[in-house]
């Protein structure tokens, strides 16, 4: 039995949580919204509903003080929370206990590290789909896959993968942290800023054929970012990127298109898009950030032209701050594309 502290109490932190109690662990999960003491998880997947007994508390510090011995942090927060997070594990009397981040984008692992040192810092991708019915209730849309890699590369992560193991996960290791994070990336960015811009489904912006375009370079853009970073795609969640690569890159942009379509139905069971869920709470802070803004961030570093990315990423983040009215594009992918220079 591992004691395992989890920051975050959406559907992926629920998710955890409810497996990782049934498999016998010892669970402290971590949300801001009460009552907090013991409470029942459920997670429901294909028809089959699995209930198990955490331990709720409104931060870790408190987790560590009541119920000491915490011996894995998992961080599954929105990623424009990540710093925040990172500054309250810096003080929470946590010793030794090692962190593991899985959340979605790119610099969640360096934020973490430079508060708490690289050692201690695993880096997480989970490919499976999960939406809240509601609180302490997640529902499991497919079976996906979970990748773990050590920050530092001599550092073992297999132990970690055993825990995750024990309650039914298909786990993969890596010794590339990188690697797995910017695959990771390239399944997260596609179909999700247009569809939070527009405010439409994913099969609605592949079925208009410009939007789809966009869908192509984006993707093409962040793969030229790869290639300057000198980071390669892995195999991961069934999905063969280090075959789908060169054939993105190459392949005319209209059967790419059509392929990348059937990925994201394919890979979201259903889910609505992340950036699209946010907007739609009416939240004023967006993940986009560390997809779509990662991409163009690091491709101003190497000198890769991300015009795609940038604009994406400045259009949702000037709606989501309230600084242009969301009408202004909802519906609308004449605004976007002129936006974006793609009359």
């Amino acid at each position: 039995m591992t004691a395992i502290a989890i920051v975050g109490a959406g559907a992926i932190g629920t998710m955890l949580a409810g497996r990782l109690a049934s498999a016998g662990h010892d669970i402290r999960l971590i949300g801001r919204k009460g009552p907090f003491g013991e409470a029942m998880v459920t997670v429901r997947e294909s028809d089959v509903a699995v209930e198990a007994k955490v331990a709720l508390f409104p931060d870790v510090k408190q987790a560590a003080t009541l119920r000491p011995g915490i011996r894995l942090v998992i961080v599954a927060v929105k990623s424009y929370d990540t710093a925040t997070v990172a500054r309250e594990l810096q003080g929470a009397g946590l010793g030794g206990a090692r962190v593991l981040t899985i959340q979605n984008g790119v610099g969640n692992e360096e934020i973490l590290s430079a508060a708490l040192g690289k050692e201690r810092i695993i880096s997480g991708a989970i490919t499976t789909p999960v939406e809240l019915s509601e609180p302490m209730t997640a529902n499991v849309l497919s079976r996906g896959a979970l990748g773990l890699a050590p920050i530092v590369e001599p550092n073992g992560v297999s132990d970690e993968g055993g825990v995750f193991s024990s309650a039914g996960f298909r786990v993969k290791l890596f010794s590339d942290y990188r690697r797995l994070k910017w695959t990771k990336l390239l399944m997260n960015m596609v179909g999700n800023a247009l569809p939070a811009i527009l405010g439409w489904p994913p099969e609605s912006v592949f079925a208009d054929r410009r939007l789809a375009l966009v869908e192509v370079d984006a993707w093409r853009e962040a793969m030229r970012v790869m290639d300057a970073l000198g980071v390669r795609s892995v195999s991961f969640g069934g999905y063969p990127f280090p075959l789908l690569t060169p054939v993105v890159k190459s392949a005319p942009k209209a059967l790419v298109a059509a392929a990348i379509g059937r990925l994201v139905t394919r890979g979201r069971g259903g889910k609505r898009p992340s950036l699209l869920m946010d907007m739609e709470k009416g939240r004023n802070r967006s993940e986009v950030m560390f997809l779509n803004g990662a991409v163009a961030s690091h491709g101003k570093k190497t000198g890769v032209p991300t015009p795609v990315n940038a604009c994406l990423t400045e259009v949702l983040l000037s709606v989501a701050r309230g600084k242009t009215p969301w009408e202004t594009y909802l519906g609308s992918p004449d605004a976007v594309l002129g936006r974006c220079g793609r009359e």
